[in-house]
């Protein structure tokens, strides 16, 4: 096997552990403390360090491994920050999924997020 064929065996393997609350993981929620186990090819993106404030319907990295990080960067996956992960909800398909009544949270979230990077002023 040439090292490419070794990267594509590697990115269909379910390697990674899905970031909690994404993917629609919540070990905290459900009646299972195991984690959830997923390839590659199935993650979009790592999660940022800080805990996820809302549910992701798409599963993210867990970067509590730095291990699991290397990894992942080895096979192109890769890092969100905060505003980056705040964009990829509010841009994508998953908003729908989200309930009208939880919207205005999460916008008060973006500013407070914003506001602590100090990229925006909010009048």
């Amino acid at each position: 096997m040439r090292a490419g064929e070794y990267q594509e065996l590697l990115v269909e393997l379910p390697l990674f552990e899905a970031a909690d609350g994404s993917g629609g993981s919540a070990r905290g929620a459900s009646t299972s403390s195991e984690p959830t186990f997923v390839s590659a090819s199935a993650i979009s993106a790592a999660a940022p360090s800080d805990k996820l404030p809302f549910r992701m319907s798409s599963p993210l990295l867990d970067t509590s491994s730095p291990d699991a990080l290397t990894l992942g960067k080895l096979l192109g996956i890769r890092t969100l920050n905060m505003a980056q992960l705040l964009m990829q909800v509010t841009t994508s398909s998953s908003v729908k999924i989200y309930i009208a009544h939880l919207i205005p949270s999460r916008l008060r979230l973006v500013i407070a997020t914003a506001n602590c990077i100090g990229h925006f002023t909010v009048n």
